[in-house]
């Protein structure tokens, strides 16, 4: 309510921002002498106000204002100062631009209408057969897989997260995802819907799949439904993509098209409707059909995710489709099209005009031939038929052909049509070779092949450009905006995966499993790949396959290291049975030093026997020595006792005895030492030579 002779006075930068802001609103300047404009001030706190006005009803206000003006949102962001929101200082729209129907949605400016893109996907063949194979891709994923050569939709745990839980915990786990997956095959609950409005996975998928390859983004209404608890989340639908557009940020004519919506469902229904569950504060999206719009829709109610993201102010955040980048050449494939189908409706091109040489050549002479020869050759069933004129027998008739190079023609006629098509299944990144009827168009022409062997390998390369990145792209959507809301808990650590992609037969999974095992797979993991239970690490299931680093293990580690770190045995590795390497080269030099050890014992044994020979010879001389020493004591005391009762010549002999026996004496001693040497010097031959030394 405007108050008339208030006065507020500016500051010099405010009165440059209203300068500005009114220049801009009026598109002239204050020197050029336009329009001129009377502003008057509105004061919230004046008397006769309707209700006090406190400081948030105010930030709301401004920023009502600034929804629908950039330039205010940006100068409010300037004077405000930073608030509790996050905003953006870049423009996400054209600024200057009023894209806006009715004030309540944007339109798509500078790129195809929707319903032009719905037509071509109708009626071109090739784009039809692009859509239609892109939605069987995808609706192949909509289903549980079967085995694990067949494509399929899982839930998984994040890799790690199962690690230290018990048996009891995984159970209940692995039965936690089950019924979240059952849910998600059935796209949310089934109760309330009828047979007929059931709707699965698969279906979702190929509806949605062909709403992202046409329009570039697909829409899902997510239905809520009103219980003890609060509103909960029912289920999911999919919605005409091409109907739904950018709602403007007027909350009034949104709100207008919900009453008017509610009153059209209770019409159709035969039934009351709840007008809290379909009236809301903010709306996102509209639905327009044939340029009326239906229905509003609030952030929670419709999502809508884009496949062809793209940063563009002038295209007010609608990607830019497949078909956007190649009308030139659809639009050529259409013609083309036209123009065979006119042939074999006219019969044939006009290649050539028929001469009639005559002196008498009418009006009705002519009709008449262009009349019987139509009649000949018109229609597909009179297809290369001649045709026969009736003529005078002075005139003549000749066929001139207009084009002499007609053969050539009809090659580059074929070269233009298999080159535009191409430039069509590239827009969609799909390899010709998954369109029945149009793998020609992976030759160079009809008759000569550019690659024609390694067909496999050209798929492959064609599905990681082509369904991959969509299947990703849907991977994306699922987990974002639709397992939160079917199982907020699972969403934190889980995910929805397509799987199968990768597949191959039993028997080139058989060869691809005996490559990998060669290079980097475990025991466990390889069971993993075939779905079997892992052995676990007590028998070896984290024990590399491959035989070279099975090799270097065995080559340098312990038996008792190997089973403690590798096969969770604990103590192996100070098992004294264990000490020892599984090597050939090991077990040769262990043989060698026993053998060595064997050689010692030996020498030292003979080095010992033979001091014991010494001994024993040095013990025995000096044993000899002692009992002949003995026997002469014994003998010259026995001598000695009696000499003094010999004669004297008796006496005389004795001497000379002594004499003898002195000399024997002598002489055994002299052998002994002899036989010691002789002894000492035998043992020291057959001695090794580290003894000897």
């Amino acid at each position: 309510m405007a108050k008339p002779g208030l006065t507020i006075e500016l500051n010099s930068f405010q009165q440059q921002v209203m300068a500005a802001a009114m220049g801009q609103a009026f598109g002239k300047s204050e020197s050029s002498g336009g329009r001129k404009l009377h502003v008057a001030f509105a004061d919230p706190f004046a008397v006769g106000a309707v209700g006090p006005v406190s400081k948030d009803d105010v930030k709301s206000h401004e920023q009502a204002v600034a929804a629908g003006n950039p330039l205010v949102k940006s100068v409010l962001n300037v004077l405000n100062g930073p608030g509790d929101s996050i905003e953006r200082l870049a423009f996400e729209s054209q600024p200057w631009s009023q894209n806006t129907y009715g004030g309540l949605w944007k339109k798509k400016l500078r790129l195809l209408p929707d319903e032009l893109l719905k037509r071509i996907s109708i009626q071109d063949d090739l784009v039809a057969a692009i859509c239609n194979t892109r939605s069987n891709q995808l609706a192949a994923f909509g289903r549980p897989q079967p085995d694990r050569f067949s494509t399929g939709v899982r839930i998984e745990p994040e890799p790690g997260h199962t690690e230290g839980m018990t048996s009891e915990q995984k159970e209940a786990l692995q039965k936690d995802i089950a019924a979240v997956e059952a849910k998600l095959l059935t796209c949310g609950e089934t109760r309330g819907w009828s047979d007929n409005d059931s709707l699965g996975l698969s279906q979702f998928l190929f509806m949605q799949a062909r709403n992202a390859v046409i329009f570039g983004r697909i829409a899902t209404e997510i239905i809520y439904i009103d219980s003890t608890d609060g509103r909960k989340f029912h289920s999911f639908r999919p919605i005409d993509a091409g109907t739904i557009f950018k709602a403007a940020p007027y909350k009034a004519q949104a709100e207008a098209v919900r009453r008017e919506a509610l009153h059209l469902l209770e019409t159709l229904k035969n039934k009351k409707l709840q007008p809290e569950r379909y009236l809301n504060d903010e709306y996102s999206w509209v639905q327009v059909i044939e340029g009326r719009p239906t229905q509003a829709f609030g952030p929670e109610e419709c999502v809508v995710h884009s496949f062809y993201p793209t940063t563009d102010v002038e295209l007010d955040g609608y990607p830019v489709t497949p078909l956007d980048t190649v009308i030139t050449a659809v639009t050529t494939h259409i013609n083309i099209g036209t123009h065979n189908k006119l042939y074999f409706q006219s019969g044939r091109a006009a290649r050539g005009m028929i001469v009639v040489k005559s002196d008498e050549v009418d009006e009705a002479v002519v009709s008449f031939i262009r009349q019987q020869f139509n009649a000949s050759i018109n229609s597909v069933g009179n297809s290369w038929r001649m045709p026969i004129f009736g003529i005078g027998p002075d005139d003549e008739i000749a066929w001139t052909p207009i084009d002499s190079a007609g053969s050539g023609r009809d090659m580059e006629f074929q070269y233009l049509s298999d080159t535009n098509a191409r430039v069509i299944l590239s827009a969609f990144q799909m390899s010709p070779e998954e369109l029945p009827g149009y793998a020609h168009l992976s030759r160079g022409t009809n008759n000569q092949a550019l690659s024609e062997s390694n067909n496999e390998y050209k798929l492959e390369a064609h599905r990681d450009v082509g369904i991959r990145p969509l299947i990703g792209q849907f991977q994306n959507f699922l987990n974002a905006r639709i397992l939160p809301l079917l199982a907020p808990k699972l969403a934190k650590f889980c995910s929805i995966k397509f799987v199968g992609l990768d597949v191959d037969t039993a028997e080139k999974e058989s060869v691809r499993l005996q490559q990998d095992m060669a290079v980097h797979m475990t025991m466990d993991e390889v069971l993993e790949k075939v779905e079997k239970k892992p052995i676990g690490v007590r028998w070896g299931g984290r024990f590399l396959l491959n035989p070279q680093w099975q090799g270097v293990v065995d080559k340098y580690l312990l038996v008792g290291d190997i089973l403690e770190h590798f096969f969770g045995i604990e103590g192996a590795s100070k098992d004294p049975r264990f000490q020892f390497v599984n090597n050939p080269l090991w077990f040769n030099w262990i043989q060698l030093m026993q053998q060595q050890q064997q050689l010692d014992q030996q020498a030292q044994q003979q080095q010992a026997e033979a001091q014991a020979q010494q001994q024993q010879a040095q013990q025995e001389q000096q044993d000899a020595q002692g009992d002949l020493s003995r026997s002469v004591d014994q003998l010259s005391g026995l001598l000695t006792k009696s000499e003094q009762q010999l004669p004297s010549s008796r006496r005389l002999l004795l001497q000379q005895e002594r004499k003898i026996l002195q000399n024997v004496l002598e002489s055994l001693e002299a052998d002994a030492e002899q036989a010691t040497k002789d002894i000492l010097a035998t043992a020291a031959h057959h001695l090794p030579t580290d003894l000897k030394e």
